[in-house]
């Protein structure tokens, strides 16, 4: 079934508008659904800069170069080193008080872009936060029925925050988020989750109106393109491997051993002994904070009904009081 001309048009007028309300000269441009589209529809407004962060030339690249030559975008490109990386992560970990190795997976390539953009003179970027969040993007959500989605969905968008609006601050870089401008979001809430999440082609696919309605804008290749985490697509999941092959067992053995002692944080791998040791750089452990409820495995503050640790990426979990 495909949706009709109709709901494509208010889709695209809608996101359009938004994308004028929020207008910037730059965009992180990862290749994917949600940046592609934004690239779009500001590259007929404006003349527009795409960047994109890749380390070893990640699959995100190739997709990032097609809307860039599709559509004229000057497109900065950074090239990852291991200095900038070490860079990153300690930056990433300052500025979100956290040691989870996917959130520092993926927020490095963020800060990693917004960075580039401001030694090149920029002081906005648009961004695609909040596709996922409002369209079914994420693969954990199309495995629940209907009705569960629907709740979930409701819970997801009461906590929703972003990495790139720290990042934006401590950089001085003022983040445009067209889907979370505060018009498109009530739209977004109001299309129906049979338009969201809908079967192409024998696969059960989020985002199902974005992608029908932007396939000719965007390329099928593109606009049919599976979700891939920030991290796989710029490159930087290879850090697991990294820090597996440059610490020692005996060395990790003994530190996670320590920490389990003085600091009562639970390490669970070597990259989340690396990111803790930088995080105790710059913070005290997570169990000197003064809260109501915390993680069972680091101490740190969490909410009452939370599930999942900001700080050190524990998840499942039952807060302790």
């Amino acid at each position: 079934m495909s949706v009709s001309d109709s709901k494509c048009a208010e889709l695209r007028d809608a996101l359009t508008a938004s994308v004028q309300r929020n207008l910037s000269s730059a965009v992180l441009l990862s290749g994917g659904l949600d940046s592609s589209i934004l690239a779009s529809i500001a590259s007929k407004f404006i003349d527009l800069t795409g960047i994109t962060v890749t380390y070893n030339n990640a699959p995100d690249l190739r997709y990032a170069q097609i809307i860039a030559e599709k559509y004229s975008i000057r497109h900065l490109i950074k090239h990852l080193t291991i200095a900038d990386i070490e860079d990153a992560i300690e930056n990433v970990i300052r500025i979100m008080r956290s040691f989870d190795p996917m959130e520092v997976r993926n927020t490095m390539v963020v800060y990693s872009s917004m960075n580039t953009l401001k030694q090149n003179g920029f002081n906005s970027v648009m961004t695609g936060d909040g596709g996922d969040e409002l369209f079914v993007g994420y693969n954990y959500l199309l495995r629940l029925e209907e009705y569960k989605l629907e709740d979930e969905l409701n819970k997801l968008w009461a906590i929703m925050h972003f990495s790139s609006a720290a990042i934006g601050r401590e950089l001085g870089i003022n983040v445009k988020s067209p889907y979370l401008d505060r018009e498109f979001i009530e739209f977004a809430k109001k299309i129906p989750i049979s338009l969201k999440v809908r079967e192409h082609d024998g696969t059960r696919w989020g985002k199902w109106i974005l992608r029908s309605c932007f396939q000719d804008e965007i390329t099928m290749e593109i606009a049919w393109r599976p979700k891939m985490p920030l991290e796989q697509g710029a490159g930087t999941s290879m850090l697991t491997q990294h820090f597996n092959s440059s610490i020692s067992n005996d060395d990790f053995n003994s530190k996670v051993k320590r920490y389990a002692e003085q600091d009562s944080v639970k390490i669970r791998d070597k990259e989340h002994l690396q990111y803790y040791e930088v995080y105790r750089k710059f913070f005290d452990a997570p169990k000197e904070s003064n809260c109501e409820a915390r993680c069972p495995d680091c101490q740190g503050c969490v909410r009452k009904d939370s599930r999942f640790c900001n700080t050190c990426g524990a998840f499942p979990i039952k807060p302790i009081y």
